[in-house]
């Protein structure tokens, strides 16, 4: 009995130590998560987020230097918790959108192009970004317009950033500076470019061009000249001057000087022939004839007035009045010099004594509606066509008749 109960007595206590070896050396299987989730670019899970049940001595059996989050892969991995080993995979995924930053641009209608560069300043992403334009922009349409830059990773993540395109249209003509009116004598030149400027609200540099093909240099006169200028957007604007040629002024002028020039005149047009009023109307139709209407002469001396008419075919009426008063005093006739009374503007003319009759005697040229020949002309003559430009030249041949002859009132037949 003794040797039985010891039996059993040993027999349990075997029995105890082996319960207690089985429960040191038995772990329980724990669930695995077969794949983990991660951001690109994020760090690597902590080894106990592969277990669905709660762990805290999960640790990695895999190099962890073979695994890279920064590469889209999966990624298979090797855990161990306790004396046991899992198996799960890191799945590297990518579902952040790219990042950027753009910029306002501006250009002008119908110049160049536009470009995603001048838009986008910056693109950020872990993977290749790819930038488009949601919509073309309009480039035939003035104004402001909005401009949509779209960016897109290689996991197709998008991001749309968004700017502003200003297309500004030229519509304001350049601007000319300096012209002004030009005054030279005759046979000088012009510098038609000198100090003349153009300015534009867009463009840097622009020429013009300069049309003088009214401009006689030749010729005594007032002529118009046209500065154009037209910018890249064919604004144009254009500016005018009067180009205002005249005669050099007269040095010293003898009688002698004017005497030759009227004596080479009469060689031409006198015969011996004539009789006495054929050689008057013959000065007369020459002085009328050729010398030119300027509208200005020196009038200082009449030898002056009459040799620029000889010598250069210009002049006013002084310079009519003194080419055929040197004329006719070539000719051996009697005048008298007669000037307008004082008058918004002067006029000369002649009283020339014929048969005993005296009459009034003026080349000048009249202008078209007003025409009047001043040759040999009566005292009611004169005083008739005064009194037709009394609204345009007062007084025109109102005169001081103090210690002149009376003028004929009737008229040559």
């Amino acid at each position: 009995m003794k040797n039985k109960k010891k039996v059993m007595l040993l027999m349990g206590v075997l029995l105890l130590l082996s319960i207690l070896l089985i429960g040191i050396t038995w772990e329980p299987k724990l669930t695995v998560i077969p794949e983990v989730v991660v951001e690109l670019g994020d760090p690597l899970p902590e080894a106990n987020v592969f277990f669905v049940e709660a762990v805290e001595n999960a640790e990695y059996q895999t190099d962890l230097s073979e695994i890279d989050t920064n590469t889209l892969k999966t990624n298979f991995v090797s855990l161990k918790v306790g004396r046991r080993t899992y198996e799960s995979s890191i799945i590297v995924i990518d579902t952040t959108p790219p990042t950027g930053e753009t910029k306002d641009f501006e250009i002008w209608l119908g110049e160049g192009s536009v470009n995603l560069e001048d838009f986008l300043v910056a693109s950020d992403d872990l993977t290749d970004v790819v930038a488009a334009f949601k919509n073309a922009p309009n480039l035939e349409q003035a104004g402001e317009q909005e401009v949509i830059v779209v960016l897109t990773d290689t996991s197709g993540n998008t991001t749309e950033l968004t700017s502003v395109l200003t297309i500004f249209e030229d519509t304001e003509p350049p601007v000319i500076e300096g012209v002004k009116n030009i005054r030279i004598y005759l046979g000088d030149n012009i510098a038609y470019r000198k100090d003349i400027t153009v300015t534009d609200n867009h463009d840097e540099t622009i020429d013009f061009e300069v049309d003088s093909s009214d401009v006689d240099l030749k010729k005594i006169g007032t002529y118009t000249v046209v500065y154009t200028a037209v910018d890249r957007a064919g604004n144009e604007t254009s500016e005018t001057a009067s180009v205002i040629i005249e005669q050099k002024p007269l040095g010293n002028i003898t009688q002698e000087m004017v005497d030759e020039k009227a004596d080479a005149v009469l060689a031409k047009i006198i015969t011996d022939d004539m009789s006495k009023l054929e050689k008057l109307r013959a000065a007369y139709n020459w002085t009328n004839k050729n010398v030119k209407y300027v509208g200005y002469s020196d009038k200082s001396s009449w030898l002056k007035g009459a040799y620029q008419g000889f010598a250069y075919g210009t002049g006013d009426c002084f310079n009519y009045y003194a080419v055929s008063r040197a004329l006719i005093s070539r000719l051996g006739y009697e005048f008298i010099p007669i000037k307008r009374v004082p008058a918004p503007t002067r006029h000369y003319w002649l009283l020339v004594e014929y048969e005993g009759q005296w009459y009034h005697f003026d080349p000048t040229v009249r202008s078209r509606g007003y025409e009047f020949s001043g040759f040999m002309r009566t005292q009611p003559d004169v005083e008739a066509y005064t009194e037709l430009l009394a609204n345009r030249v007062p007084s025109f041949y109102v005169y001081d008749p103090t210690g002149l002859p009376e003028v004929a009132t009737e008229p040559l037949e």
